[in-house]
Parts: structure tokens; C-alpha cells; sequence
């Protein structure tokens, strides 16, 4: 047998054993037992309407706000009286869109959804007597 043919051998042993170690190291990625999920996880479309209970769109702003709880008369009087009273700032919000994902914890879908969030990372209150500034030079 020539130092060539030894050679030959040695290649094709050697590829075997590397096609072999492939498959068996594949076919233990394979599983048998079907996938289940449990009583309690909830499907794709009671994620999805969970996450968008209770929002609301302002086309104005082109931004989806939580709708408040408490609408009644006085509770919107109160509202207004503390805006007046304590004006903010201008404070832009950035519109963004989250991807779908898996949750980290369970695995369970998490629809794509938007979601807004300030420039600023805190709320700037005018001081009395001080005007929003509107964009406007004069």
C-alpha cells in the first residue's frame, strides 16, 4: 500500500466519522414528545386584546393614551383645574413600534404593538405667569 492510498483512507475515515458525529448530534435535536402548552397560557389573540384594553387614539397627536378610569363630571373638573393651576412644559412624545417577540419568561407571544414615550425624562412645570412656548417667533 503507497503513502497516497493510506492517505485516501485516512480522508474517508476521517469523513465518516465527522458525517456520523454530524448526524448524531442533529438527530438529538429532533423531539418526539409534541409541544403542549399548559392550561393556564393564553393564545395570540387574548395577548393581543389584553395589551390594547382601555387605549385610546389621538389623532391629533398621533398617539394611543390609556383611557382613564374615573370619566365622571367632577373627576374631569379636577383634571382641567390642576392643568390650569400647574401648566407643563412642551414635552414632544416619540412614537415607536416594538416588534413581535417571545417573552423571556414563558415563551409566550407578544404581539407588535406602538407605544409612545417623552423626549424628556422628566415633566418641566412653567412657572407662574410663564407661556408655553407655541413655535411661533413673534
Amino acid at each position: 500500500m503507497t503513502e497516497r492510498d493510506a492517505n485516501s483512507i485516512m480522508i474517508k475515515t476521517t469523513s465518516f466519522y465527522i458525517v456520523t458525529l454530524a448526524f448524531l448530534l442533529l438527530s438529538g435535536c429532533m423531539a418526539s414528545k409534541p409541544i403542549t402548552q399548559s392550561e393556564t397560557s393564553m393564545t395570540m389573540q387574548q395577548i393581543y386584546d389584553a395589551h390594547f384594553v382601555n387605549l385610546e387614539y389621538d389623532a391629533n397627536e398621533f398617539v394611543f393614551t390609556r383611557s382613564s378610569e374615573d370619566t365622571s363630571e367632577s373627576a374631569q373638573a379636577i383634571k382641567d383645574q390642576v392643568e390650569q393651576t400647574f401648566p407643563t412644559l412642551k414635552n414632544p412624545f416619540l412614537v415607536m413600534y416594538v416588534f413581535p417577540s417571545l417573552n423571556t419568561e414563558d415563551g409566550t407571544p407578544v404581539p407588535g404593538y406602538w407605544t409612545t414615550f417623552p423626549l424628556y425624562d422628566k415633566v418641566e412645570f412653567a412657572l407662574p405667569g410663564e407661556e408655553e412656548y407655541s413655535g411661533d417667533i413673534d
